[in-house]
């Protein structure tokens, strides 16, 4: 399958030609991340959908705390919210890299959310924003 990565909702990452990222995270952080999106590298006319299977986490050295804590929405409300069941977000020691996979299908009491077939549906299946934080430990808190 086609794989890419995004630093965004529907932004997926440009890499230059001498491997150089020149993207941040900020929207990551800050907006909710589509669990579905149309794949950006498919010439197909079918148009197929690219799901969320994935996060990468590069904690920096020194004096930062990073913690992951996802929130997974599969469908449109109401559904379950899938997390990765610990009661604190996890810290994640500094540099470090973390892969962290995400289900193929989501299973409810009610059985499985799997991606919708009307695409006015995909809107509603994301990560919530608040996955990862992080703290300065040189500031006050």
């Amino acid at each position: 399958g086609h794989r890419f990565f995004c630093s965004g909702p529907e932004k997926v990452i440009k890499v230059s030609s001498s491997s150089t990222v020149k993207d941040n995270a900020t929207k990551l952080v800050s907006l909710d991340m589509p669990l579905y999106c149309p794949c950006p590298q498919c010439r197909s006319t079918k148009g197929y959908v690219a799901q969320l299977m994935r996060l990468y986490v590069c904690t920096p050295e020194g004096p930062v705390t990073v913690t992951l804590d996802p929130h997974i929405q599969p469908s449109a409300p109401p559904c379950p919210v899938f997390s990765l069941g610990t009661e604190n977000p996890v810290e994640l020691p500094a540099g470090s890299v973390w892969v962290v996979r995400m289900p193929h299908i989501y299973m409810g009491d009610h059985g499985p959310y799997t991606m919708p077939t009307d695409s006015q549906h995909l809107q509603f299946c994301r990560m919530l924003k608040g996955v990862f934080s992080y703290r300065d430990l040189n500031k006050n808190p």
